[in-house]
């Protein structure tokens, strides 16, 4: 009997093992492949699409950004030209967003944001766990947001999810959600205690909102128009503009003090020959500067030249000063002349924090009364009254309300994340919850 050489086993050996690599790299790239469609024929083909009908089907387009999919507890970066399958779940990054079409029908995807698909029969759903999107439909989308189940029916409509509420603002056509019915211009936000509706206004919507109200309005009728859209955003750029030409000013004007203490210190004779100017109310004058060494945190010697993350503050009662006649007794010897308790004033934050955070720092700095309690229904802090100003101190309809570059949240302060620039306006309203500082409240 012959037997191999050790050459002729090393080639069968080798072999085999080429043979074996060969299998599982082929395993790998079909199950990688199955995951992400690669291999999918259109839905009529009965591949893995087919659970889903041509007009039912998502496809992701106009990514801008970093955004992933998860789909069979496998994450990975999502590409243009993905068709979404039952369980697939979407999520934008920081500054990032997408489009997902299904012929007409589209849907815009805010950044931070994240939701799931569910094909249910011959329709789709989708369940928003964080963010918010904009929808605009023919026929009919079930959206889900904090446990509730809203139906846009041949419409436009933005559905948001902040911390433990839910938004859903009706711009066309009609949001059926629990036993109500959201028509366009109203909005309905859901909170733990139920369902509390209201009128839409151009100064609840956020950019977001604008942006997606302007895109929808080329081929839809809203009930905003793109010529209010653009009065609105030129009010708000008009409003960051003088917010950075206060801090501007701000800093010249630390920079300025610190010169002249630098010169008395070198110059002991020159010492108290400046004077600095008062702001408008007694509040004002100690405006809340931002942190570190140095004023207005221009910083020390030693210290580097990393930007810091800025915003501004300011804090006003105006409106009562035109409804005096129904202030609480006694307190108006809180209410400054000019209607400021803070005059415009920047601080420094950290990444992560929020408008309610810096109120609290600037009113610590300034020496200004605040008073706060968690609400678990908004899952949020809630102002309760600033300088002695309470709710309800001024009306029945009176309190406190807070703006962001012309946008009022309606949603809790401390849910709100700040960015750098923003510019954050605490207003006491007086009339019809907000209605007489041109923002109603939900």
């Amino acid at each position: 009997m012959k037997t191999k050489t050790p050459s002729k086993k090393r080639a069968l050996y080798n072999g085999l093992m080429a043979a074996a690599i060969v299998v599982i790299l082929s395993a790998a790239v079909l199950a990688v492949g199955s995951i992400q469609g690669w291999f999918a024929g259109p839905p009529s083909a009965g591949g893995p699409g087919a659970a889903q009908t041509a007009e039912a089907a998502l496809t992701a387009q106009n990514k801008v950004g970093g955004a992933n999919i998860e789909r069979a507890g496998i994450a990975y970066s999502l590409s243009e030209g993905t068709q979404l399958r039952d369980g697939d779940t979407v999520e934008t990054l920081n500054g990032s967003s997408i489009e997902l079409k299904s012929g007409e029908d589209w849907i815009f995807v805010s950044e931070n944001s994240e939701l799931t698909l569910h094909m249910e029969g011959d329709g789709m759903a989708l369940s928003l766990s964080r963010g918010e999107i904009f929808a605009v439909v023919g026929d009919s989308l079930e959206i889900r947001a904090m446990d509730a189940r809203g139906r846009l029916e041949a419409g436009a409509a933005s559905v948001s999810a902040p911390s433990g509420s839910a938004n859903f603002c009706c711009f066309a056509g009609e949001i059926a959600l629990a036993d109500s019915r959201i028509a366009a211009g109203e909005m309905a936000s859901v909170l733990a205690d139920g369902v509390h509706s209201g009128q839409l206004s151009l100064n609840t919507l956020n950019d977001f909102q604008m942006e997606s109200v302007r895109r929808a309005g080329e081929k839809t009728q809203l009930c905003f128009t793109a010529a209010q859209i653009d009065e609105m955003q030129a009010e708000r750029e008009e409003e960051l503009r003088a917010a950075e030409e206060a801090q501007r000013q701000e800093e010249e004007k630390a920079a300025q003090i610190e010169k002249e203490q630098q010169e008395n210190k070198e110059n002991p004779g020159n010492a108290g020959g400046g004077n600095s100017t008062a702001g408008d109310s007694p509040a004002a004058a100690k405006p809340a500067s931002s942190g570190g060494s140095g004023a207005a945190g221009t910083g020390g010697a030693g210290q580097t030249a990393e930007k810091k993350q800025k915003c501004t503050i300011e804090i006003r009662c105006d409106a009562i000063l035109e409804n005096m006649g129904d202030l609480e007794e006694g307190k108006n010897k809180y209410v400054p002349s000019n209607g400021k308790i803070l005059a415009r004033s920047t601080l420094e934050f950290e990444e992560g924090e929020t408008a309610f955070d810096v109120l609290k720092r600037a009113c610590s700095r300034a020496g200004i009364q605040l008073e706060y309690s968690w609400t678990p229904v908004y899952n949020s802090y809630y102002v309760e009254g600033i300088n002695h100003l309470y709710e309800f101190d001024c009306g029945n309809q009176s309190g406190w309300m807070y703006q962001v570059n012309g946008w009022y949240p309606n949603y809790g302060c401390s849910a709100y994340t700040l960015k750098d620039g923003d510019a954050i306006v605490w207003r006491y309203t007086c009339k019809g919850y907000g209605a007489d500082l041109g923002a109603p409240m939900a």
